[in-house]
């Protein structure tokens, strides 16, 4: 990953380089915390801040930050793809064909029945 830098000397994450993530955001390298002036401030923008160093077991939660984009992008699919089945399957008894009523008579039947007819209209008074 190209871009995960020290915020204050621009040296890059190499071996050999060891990086600390701020709270407030911001990284730096082993050697420019060392030097920094204020303890417990970050080195670019005067904030109070912490710091902890990069390393593989980090929280999941902070190695998100630090993960490919189409990693999570499919991982979000993957996710998506799981809940749509699941949701499909919890209603595919409910997926029945709609039959008409129609369609379970006779033809004998429908021809014979009479149908309801409504009067012609009258006014009232005449």
């Amino acid at each position: 990953m190209d871009w995960i830098h020290c915020n204050k000397c621009f040296v890059q994450l190499e071996p050999g380089v060891t990086l600390h993530l701020s709270s407030c955001g911001l990284m730096f390298c082993s050697k420019c915390l060392d030097n920094g002036t204020k303890q417990n401030t970050c080195l670019v923008c005067p904030v109070p801040c912490s710091v902890m160093k990069l390393v593989p077991d980090m929280d999941q939660e902070i190695q998100d930050y630090f993960t490919e984009p189409e990693e999570i992008i499919k991982k979000c699919c993957d996710v998506l793809q799981f809940q749509k089945k699941h949701r499909r399957q919890q209603t595919s008894p409910f997926n029945i064909p709609i039959i008409s009523p129609r369609d379970n008579l006779s033809p004998n039947f429908v021809q014979t029945t009479p149908t309801y007819k409504r009067p012609a209209k009258s006014t009232p008074y005449s």
